[in-house]
């Protein structure tokens, strides 16, 4: 299969121009490689997770700073991650409708039910993907205010 290169990240909370930096060199580093995978806490919304408009009526200061731009959910990050030949693993299983944040003990203003949790993968990969899971126990309620992501590939 080759050279591997597995980047897992946080990128910044604060909005989603100040993540475009961030993501735009990780994606130029991993150019290089054939098999990728690009992992993390991305704060940013998928398109593909069908996120209703009206979700913006919830929204706080922070979240509306954080998604939007002029009244409109932004999705820069992922769509530019996927324009690049990375596919989401969760889309690719179905499984994008299972949110990453909140967990139940760490709730906070900056998190409604959404998915800010991903796994990518490069197209050389994407073919081996066998499944996903957005890990949900005891222990994860507590761990964290995001809930970890799994795949496996074979």
């Amino acid at each position: 299969m080759g050279e591997l290169s597995v980047a897992s990240f946080h990128l910044t909370p604060y909005s989603e121009d100040l993540r475009h930096p961030e993501i735009d060199l990780i994606l130029d580093f991993q150019k290089q490689y054939l098999n990728k995978v690009l992992m993390g806490d991305m704060n940013s919304l998928s398109k593909n997770d069908g996120y209703n408009e009206n979700i913006i009526d919830g929204f706080n200061d922070v979240q509306t700073k954080k998604f939007t731009r002029d009244g409109k959910l932004r999705f820069d990050v992922t769509d530019k991650i996927l324009s690049t030949g990375y596919q989401d693993s969760a889309v690719l299983l179905a499984k994008n409708k299972d949110n990453t944040v909140p967990t139940p003990s760490n709730k906070d203003a900056a998190h409604a039910e959404m998915r800010l949790d991903y796994i990518f993968l490069s197209d050389s990969l994407s073919q081996h993907l066998t499944s996903y899971k957005v890990v949900k126990n005891e222990l994860t309620d507590k761990a964290s205010d995001h809930y970890p992501v799994v795949v496996t590939l074979k």
